[in-house]
């Protein structure tokens, strides 16, 4: 082999190793921040962090498709350790990925523009010191200006040919749910198993179990067979340490033409942000989670029909 390709070889692998794995330590850095708390799941993370990662990942990959790769294995091994770890799962690494690459792509833009600026690798150094202070100093920041939570408030609706007092009843337990699983219940979101109420009456307990995990709830209003409500008081569904549950409501009203009107709301507190970003993902989970259940609920029906 000529010499000049040997030695090309070997410099262009370290290049590549060196862009990818400085990257993957700036990820898990940020996400560390999470962990102990120096930070909220907000625009340093989601765009700041990944923004770091994808200019140094370009300085110290170097030209031409180097930086590519390098940010490509970056991207496989740092959100598979967070996959595999159970840190976080793959809905929710669906639903931050536009973010993330947005941010890597972006400071992978400015390394470039800056290196036609003459910036040297003799800066390297200073800049991957000052790199976790800026990324302390900014996830501070926007800690100490961000609402710790939102609530978000999301109703389901469905019209069914049933009354509302049979509705109720097959509503207040379930001992099976079963309905076809869409497509983020397949790759990770909880799915809802069965129901169990103590008794009909407010103060009693309903326990909703899921694939992985349960979620305990109290009565706090009861007027069949129009109106349950139900307050969440202990969340066990692994994971999703950003989400909360708050309430669940169910209300059935009777139509004119023998139907009656079904409609389930969730609240839920969340940390995401920026809201305009995550507010219609957020919808989607909650709303897919409700069709399950009225798909079931749908299912069950037809069932008794003769």
């Amino acid at each position: 082999m000529n010499p000049v390709i040997e030695a090309a070889v070997p410099s262009r692998f370290n290049a590549i190793v060196v862009g990818s794995f400085s990257a993957i330590g700036i990820g898990l850095f940020g996400f560390l921040l999470l962990h102990y708390h120096l930070a909220v799941y907000g625009l340093v993370v989601f765009l700041a962090v990944p923004f770091v990662a994808g200019f140094v990942a370009k300085r110290l990959a170097g030209a031409g498709s180097n930086a590519f790769i390098a940010v490509m294995i970056s991207i496989v091994i740092g959100l598979g350790v967070l996959v595999a770890t159970g840190a976080e799962g793959w809905v929710c690494v669906l639903m931050a990925f536009p973010l993330l690459f947005l941010g890597i792509i972006s400071g992978m833009a400015l390394a470039s523009w800056s290196s036609r600026r003459n910036y040297t690798s003799s800066n390297n150094a200073g800049l991957m010191v000052a790199i976790p202070l800026l990324i302390i100093g900014s996830g501070w920041l926007e800690k100490s200006v961000a609402p710790q939570y939102r609530l978000e408030v999301i109703s389901t609706s469905i019209v069914l040919p049933e009354t509302p007092e049979k509705l109720f009843d097959m509503l207040k337990g379930v001992d099976v749910v079963n309905a076809p699983r869409p497509f983020l219940m397949r790759i990770g979101l909880p799915v809802p198993t069965s129901c169990r109420l103590e008794r009909g009456s407010v103060g009693a307990g309903r326990t909703c179990y899921f694939d992985h995990g349960y979620i305990k709830e109290e009565v706090v209003e009861w007027t069949p067979p129009t109106l349950m409500k139900m307050r969440v008081v202990e969340n066990h569904v692994p994971g999703r340490h950003w989400l909360g549950f708050k309430d669940a409501i169910y209300t059935f009203t009777p139509n004119p033409d023998g139907t009656t009107t079904v409609i389930r709301t969730t609240s839920i507190t969340t940390a995401l942000y920026p809201a305009i970003y995550w507010r219609p993902l957020e919808r989607m989970g909650v709303e897919t989670e409700h069709r399950y259940i009225f798909d079931d609920l749908s299912r069950r029906l037809q069932r008794k029909q003769p």
